[in-house]
């Protein structure tokens, strides 16, 4: 703990102390309460120094396992004597002083009424005699009466003379009990005060004025009474009452309440000083007493906790910052990286300081270390300049976990342009999880661009570029579910990227790889008909025939997407078998005579072909949501020329 902290809480501790003294010396408390909270710390203090200083470690355990119950038993034994302590507080003249009382204004209306209250006439025929009015009014201060005031009837008016002598008018709903006045309003009337329980007060006293009594020793108002017997006014204050003359009653009430017109006002400054210097010797003692609590106090306040924190490039974090138990490194420059040490690795942090403090610090450490100077290549991380997330409680004290300090190596990154081309990136696909019904196309490898930025450390940048032919990027790994053309982002190998490599194109790079169907070429050879159309067509059938060499012909049935890539396995046997007998039942060749022109002079023909029954998907049991698969027949013959038969009649002649 250094010397700015050690004073900063002796004058805090000091403060509180020199507070409780005076209020102890100016109460009007039991006197045994004034003993008993003076002595009671100084013989604690005293007994607990010595247990620390001699180290009697039996007297300390004593000491713990009792002051609990030290506090409970002498809260319970005196326990009335607090409450009258405590209920006479905020009438003390420590804390009187720095009060203010009510506008004078409003108490020069509060006289008038309380002397026209107490010089009432009554007259009988001829005959006219006093007849006071009762009155009891209470001037709330520091200590609330709200509950007081809940308890009566809530008026919330501006005070006057008239509404006051309205109010405790006999036979008036509201003249039984007491007006609470709060500032320069009237808060409620008709409540209900506390009687005095002291024993010394006079029997022939009446209620009115013991209850005057009462409130003012429980709370640290004023209270004016005004006698329906005599007409005698009377102010309580502090526990006691006293009579008032009507020609001194405003100075009385101004006197009581804390509020001379005609006193200098003194300054804030000047109260504060007089305050302190008025009794240096109560002083002396406070300070004595503050600095022995506060050394015995951290004997057992400042504990030890270990963190954990790593170090990490503040490049690297997102806007929000470092997490719980990071450390963020800003670099001079975004040219720069951190180096060593890796972000891997953990170092200790020993916080000292007290369990509160311990508490408040939370259980993760975070905060960001700033390298200024570029010369700052390689230097020691510390603790100093370290700005944390959540500062430390004043108190506490940080340091590394003894030879756990961090050594910082930072490096100069630069950039270079990697053409997209196969003589310069390889990219191996792995397509063993391919759909068997799929195949990668032919020059697969598509870039959404010509080339791209990898940037890295400057010592290892040549390294690189001298070994561009053999740059290989992470693989692509084709799965099940790719049936069409699969895009991934460019990505660089891990081993690139452990050393601090990576691709820095605002636009991201991507890879697409070229995904098709397999495409299955299957031969079969049908019979070819020569078939007219048309009556004019059929007759001339007659006429013309295939040549030997085109009585048969040979197709291909390209299938896409039926038959799967492993051939020779059962299931291509069975699919394959099944689509060969699908052709075989429904596949029609035929030459059409029309294409043959009239007259005997050949001409070339094309075979042709089509499925009788085109529901090729329903017959090979293909699903309808099967996408891009197709049956196609191709036929792989040339041209034929067609033989001509002349007419019997034409040969007869």
């Amino acid at each position: 703990m250094d010397l700015l902290t050690w004073i900063l809480q002796i004058l805090i501790l000091t403060l509180g102390i020199y507070l409780f003294l005076r209020f102890l010396r100016t109460t009007q408390g039991n006197r045994i309460v004034r003993g008993l909270a003076f002595a009671v710390p100084l013989v604690a203090i005293l007994v607990w120094g010595t247990a620390y200083s001699l180290q009697l470690e039996e007297l300390r355990h004593i000491l713990n396992g009792m002051t609990g119950f030290a506090v409970v038993f002498i809260a319970i034994l005196f326990q009335e004597e607090l409450r009258r302590g405590m209920a006479q507080f905020g009438e003390n003249p420590l804390i009187r002083r720095f009060t203010t009382s009510t506008d004078t204004d409003v108490l020069e209306e509060i006289c008038r009424a309380a002397i026209d209250l107490a010089t009432k006439q009554e007259t009988h025929g001829s005959f006219t005699r006093i007849r006071p009015y009762g009155a009891l009014i209470a001037f709330e201060r520091d200590n609330s009466l709200q509950s007081y005031v809940d308890a009566g009837h809530k008026v919330e008016a501006r005070v006057s003379h008239e509404l006051l002598e309205t109010i405790f008018r006999p036979k008036s709903p509201l003249h039984d009990g007491a007006v609470i006045l709060r500032k320069d309003r009237i808060a409620a009337a008709a409540c209900m005060l506390p009687l005095t329980q002291n024993t010394q007060v006079a029997k022939s006293m009446g209620t009115r004025h013991r209850a005057a009594i009462g409130l003012t020793e429980q709370t640290d108002a004023v209270v004016l009474a005004v006698s329906e017997e005599t007409g005698r006014i009377s102010i309580a204050s502090g526990g006691l009452i006293r009579p008032v003359a009507q020609g001194d009653l405003l100075v009385e009430l101004r006197a009581t309440l804390g509020r001379d017109p005609s006193a200098e006002e003194t300054s804030w400054p000047k109260r504060i000083r007089r305050f302190f210097v008025e009794d240096l010797v109560w002083l002396g003692i406070s300070v004595m007493l503050a600095t022995m609590m506060l050394v015995i106090s951290h004997q057992d306040i400042a504990i030890p906790r270990d963190f954990s924190v790593s170090l990490v490039d503040s490049q690297s974090l997102p806007a929000s910052g470092p997490d719980d138990s990071e450390i963020a490194i800003r670099l001079p420059g975004d040219e720069y990286r951190l180096k060593e040490p890796s972000k891997s690795r953990s170092f200790g942090i020993v916080a000292k300081g007290s369990r509160s403090q311990l508490d408040l610090l939370g259980a993760n450490l975070s905060g960001t270390f700033t390298l200024d100077r570029v010369d700052e290549l390689e230097t020691t991380l510390e603790i100093d300049r370290i700005a944390w997330r959540k500062t430390p409680p004043l108190g506490m004290t940080l340091a590394w976990r003894e030879g756990d300090t961090p050594q910082i190596v930072i490096e100069r990154y630069g950039e270079l342009r990697v053409p997209l081309t196969p003589e310069t990136v390889e990219v191996e696909i792995q397509d063993a999880l391919l759909n068997p019904h799929f195949e990668v196309a032919e020059d697969p490898i598509r870039y959404s661009q010509a080339e791209f930025t990898l940037s890295g450390p400057e010592s290892e940048l040549a390294e690189i570029q001298a070994k561009l032919p053999m740059l290989k990027l992470d693989p692509i790994v084709l799965s099940p579910e790719d049936k069409r053309d699969r895009t991934v982002p460019l990505r660089l190998p891990r081993l690139l990227a452990q050393r601090g490599f990576s691709i820095v194109d605002e636009t991201p790079v991507t890879i697409t790889v070229g995904i098709r169907p397999a495409t299955t070429p299957i031969s079969i050879e049908r019979e070819v008909f020569l078939v007219g159309f048309s009556p004019a067509a059929r007759e001339r059938l007659e006429l013309w025939s295939l040549p030997g060499n085109a009585r048969t012909a040979n197709f291909t049935i390209l299938t896409t997407g039926l038959l799967p890539t492993d051939t020779g396995t059962p299931v291509w046997e069975e699919t394959r078998r099944a689509i060969l007998r699908y052709v075989e039942d429904n596949l029609i060749a035929y030459v059409n005579i029309e294409d043959q022109p009239e007259g005997d002079e050949p001409r070339a023909v094309t075979i042709q072909a089509f499925l009788e029954d085109p529901g090729w998907r329903a017959a090979l049991g293909v699903e309808p949501t099967r996408e891009r698969v197709n049956l196609e027949i191709r036929s792989d013959n040339a041209p034929i020329y067609l033989t001509y038969t002349p007419p019997d009649d034409a040969n007869d002649q």
